[in-house]
């Protein structure tokens, strides 16, 4: 019989792998945050939440080609790019390989292409399995789940990550599943937190204490949000690996 996964076992060492590099993650938590902070009291915001801005801050952002640039740089691009270079770490620090931050992100830059491509081929997919039917979306996201670490840990193309992933959740694609519906909760909560803190609490602040005060206060909304979210991608995403690679020997 197939050993299985310990759902308790993988959220047990994606804590683990937290906590081997906690103040980096803190770090890293911080410094996006006060980015998001700042970009929404300046204006690089997205237009959907320009009512929300306005009404929490009394300005209105500007539309502008390269504010919406400079957005997708800020709050996408270097989130994404830092995602990539703690996947990277907390994956070391659980197979116990000892690796330093400059290795990380010397790595990190090699892959982005990769994982870039990467990221388009499982976003185009699963789109479409979603939009046709919900369950092939689910099928092919569980199948592909650790597509990202192991292109981020293994290196080599797209397609062979594809096929690696394939290969180590084959049999585990229920508890995959299940890994990630908890995932998809923590990610819930953490915006709720963040969506909260912006648009109800940060309003009253910024009317009543300044600017100081209302950046303090947005600063920490911010990183319980992104806490939330770098914990329910990243080190579960880095566990789930090296739970199925440590099966799969």
């Amino acid at each position: 019989m197939q050993p299985q996964i310990s759902v308790s076992r993988v959220y047990g060492d994606a804590l683990r792998g937290v906590k081997a590099r906690a103040g980096f993650w803190l770090l890293s938590a911080v410094l996006l945050s006060i980015v998001g902070a700042l970009s929404v009291r300046v204006g690089v915001t997205p237009p959907r939440v320009v009512p929300t801005v306005q009404a929490a801050t009394g300005v209105a952002p500007p539309a502008d080609a390269g504010i919406e640039l400079a957005h997708f740089v800020l709050q996408v691009l270097v989130p994404c790019f830092i995602g990539v270079v703690m996947l990277r770490l907390t994956i070391a620090s659980l197979e116990g390989e000892r690796m330093g931050l400059w290795l990380a992100l010397r790595q990190s830059l090699m892959r982005a292409l990769p994982l870039a491509v990467l990221a388009m081929i499982i976003a185009v997919f699963c789109g479409v399995g979603f939009a046709l039917l919900l369950v092939p979306g689910i099928m092919l996201w569980c199948r592909w789940a650790i597509a990202w670490p192991a292109l981020t840990a293994e290196g080599g193309s797209p397609v062979t990550a594809l096929r690696r992933s394939a290969t180590l959740t084959k049999g585990h694609r229920w508890d995959v599943f299940f890994v990630y519906l908890l995932q998809a909760v923590f990610f819930f909560m953490a915006g709720l937190v963040t969506v909260l803190g912006i648009t109800v609490l940060l309003a009253e602040t910024y009317d009543r204490w300044g600017f100081l005060v209302w950046m303090a206060a947005a600063v920490v909304s911010l990183v319980l949000g992104y806490v939330g979210v770098i914990m329910a991608i990243v080190s579960t995403s880095a566990s789930l690996y090296v739970n199925l690679k440590r099966i799969a020997a």
